[in-house]
This record gives C-alpha cells, structure tokens and sequence, in this order.
C-alpha cells in the first residue's frame, strides 16, 4: 500500500527544519522498508521530544530500522527524532541507524535526527544515523541504503548539517529536505558520504561557513539540475563535487577536489577561480565559462569530459587573466573523437594497416 503522508512541522516554540525526504531515497518512518514487504525489517519510529528548559540526555535514545528477516529481504529504514529544547545537557546517544538487508535485499537509509537548542552543546552528544549493513557474502544489486541526516541548530544562528556513511562505498545519497530554501553555517561530510540537493532546492552557506569532510572513503556533494548552491567567498577541500545545477558564488579555491561541472550546471559570479594541489576539474559541454581570474596551481589539472562520435565537450574559457603555474596543467590527452570517428578519421579495417587520424596534417 502506499505509504502514509509524513506528519505535520513542529510548531512549539520555533517551527523545525526537516531533514530528509519521505520516499524510498531515505525511507519512511512508518512503514516498513524492503523489496519483499512479507519479509522486510519495519521501518524505526518516531519521537518529538520539547523541553523549555533543560533537556537531560544520560542513556539512549533509538529510532532504529528492524533488520531483514525473509531471504533477500531488504532492511527498514531508520526513524527520525525531533528535540526542541532550552539547554541541553548530559552525555548521551541518538541513533536513526537502518536495518540490515538479508542475502541479496537491500538495506534500510540511516533516518533523521534533528535538534534546536538555546544554549549547552550537542558535542557531549553521539548522533548517528547510519544506513544497514548488506550481507557481506552476498551483497546484492540493491546494495546499502543512504545515510540519515542530522541536523542541530543554536537558536539565533544557522543551522549545521552532517551526513556520516561509516566508510561504505557504493551507497545510495542522502537527500535533504526542507519547504524553503536553507541558509546552513556548516555542511560536515564524514566518511565517505554521498549527499545530493535535488532539484528545486536552494540552499546557502553563511558568510565564513563551510563544508568539511572528513574520513577514508573520499564525500560525494551533488548539485542536481535545477538545484542552487550560495556562498560567497568558497573554499573546498577533499572531495568530489558533482556540480550540475546554479552555483553562485564570487571565488572558488579547490584543493585535492574532484569536480565534474555538468553541461547544464551555471557557476555564476566567479571572479576568482583557483584549481588547487590534487585538484582535476572537468568540464562537460561546449559553453564558455568566463572568470576575472584562472589560476592552476603545481598538480591542479583542467580538462574536459569524453567525445565519442561528436564533438560534446570541450574547454571554453574566458577570463582577464590566466596563470597555469609550473606543475599545472590542462590536460585533453586522448578526450577527442574515439577510434573511427570525426571528419579526420583514418581509413582501414581497425588494426590492420589502419591509417592514422588527421588533423593540422594527413594521418
């Protein structure tokens, strides 16, 4: 059946940000989760806790998805937990952790937790909300569920997001959700977590903000098409940025970064644009990308996606000033038209006394 509508926002004293989409991306925290509903882990509940004045955390509090219990069943997500609270205290533990899948069934998305406070701090706090665990021997095309979100806030400042993927690979991303655009101070990015702002979804790192990864497993941020990204001032560092959407933002310094920008993204506003050490940034399309300012620095690399049979990506960029630095480079080694193809193609069976392409000569 389908699933039941999610439940209204807070509106205590201050209305809640949402963090996390009711749909199979994150699962739902009323239903079961699973390729096989007969046998499928049930999905973690829900708790809404307010305290106006000191809200006390010294055990656990769990909002955790059921594992698999039917033969390539898949687990259930994990549940959400709301705090809204005046002070915080205590050393504690929230947990929003999916279930595991059983054989080739897929495993339930970490949930939600979101916490807004006055005062105190939630670092004496352990959050998690991680996605279950496939089964090893047999891990199936399913695979492992997204990790949760979490979401903490200090009334009278922005909010911050964490998504931690406890260092799995080939997950499904996290997904935020919230019915306005967002202003966030801080995005931290743990162990290897895949997180994507869809479509429609503005978001904005406050002036002096950041986003912070962190972990083995190198993050994943995805821009999807149609999604806007603000800052001003944009230092990234140590992951991969899948770059689709509307970035606006004045300067962007990358370091030990992988960025694919899309033919449909728009990077708005960069006067200053820095391709930092270990740094490969690849562009798609044929548009030109004008800048004030392009620097590569010693082991920064621009390229440009694949061609195959057409000409559909390539570098074009203008800009007032350009500074490849010794150790820099832009690289399109071996990114032109693939064996056979474009107007200089060579003549003969591959192979076999094939001609070489031609282009400023004969091949």
């Amino acid at each position: 059946p389908p699933p039941p509508p999610p439940p209204p926002l807070f509106s205590s004293r201050r209305r809640h940000t949402r963090l996390g989409r009711w749909s199979r991306g994150l699962g739902d925290v009323y239903k079961r989760q699973g390729i096989d509903s007969s046998g499928a882990g049930a999905g973690g509940g829900a708790a809404k806790l307010f305290a106006g004045g000191t809200f006390t955390l010294g055990g656990t509090i769990t909002a955790d998805g059921g594992s698999a219990t039917g033969n390539d069943s898949g687990g259930g997500s994990g549940g959400a937990v709301w705090i809204d609270a005046g002070t915080l205290s205590g050393i504690g533990t929230i947990t929003a952790d999916g279930g595991n899948g059983n054989n080739d069934g897929g495993t339930g998305s970490g949930g939600r937790i979101s916490i807004v406070y006055d005062a105190g701090t939630t670092a004496n706090y352990g959050l998690q909300a991680y996605g279950g665990d496939a089964d090893i021997e047999h891990a199936g095309p399913e695979g492992d569920g997204a990790a949760g979100t979490i979401y903490t806030r200090l009334v009278g400042s922005n909010g911050e997001l964490t998504v931690d993927n406890n260092e799995k690979t080939d997950t499904k991303y996290a997904r935020p959700y919230f019915e306005t655009a967002l202003t966030l101070k801080r995005i931290y990015l743990r162990r290897g977590a895949l997180l994507k702002f869809p479509d429609t979804y503005s978001f904005t790192i406050e002036s002096g903000g950041s986003i912070t990864s962190s972990g083995t497993e190198k993050p994943v941020l995805k821009l999807d098409d149609g999604a806007t990204f603000n800052a001003s001032s944009l230092s990234l560092s140590n992951f991969r940025f899948r770059h689709a959407g509307v970035l606006n933002a004045t300067s962007l310094s990358l370091s030990d970064m992988e960025v694919d920008e899309e033919d449909t993204a728009q990077t708005n506003g960069v006067n200053s644009l820095t391709i930092g050490s270990g740094t490969t940034y690849t562009l798609y399309g044929t548009g030109t990308h004008t800048y004030d300012a392009v620097t590569i620095e010693s082991s920064g690399t621009l390229t440009h996606g694949t061609n195959t049979s057409a000409q559909v990506n390539e570098i074009d960029i203008s800009a007032a000033s350009i500074d490849i630095q010794s150790g820099g480079s832009i690289n399109v080694d071996s990114r032109g038209y693939t064996s056979g193809n474009g107007p200089g193609a060579g003549y003969g069976a591959h192979n076999v006394n094939a001609t070489g392409g031609g282009h400023g000569g004969n091949g």
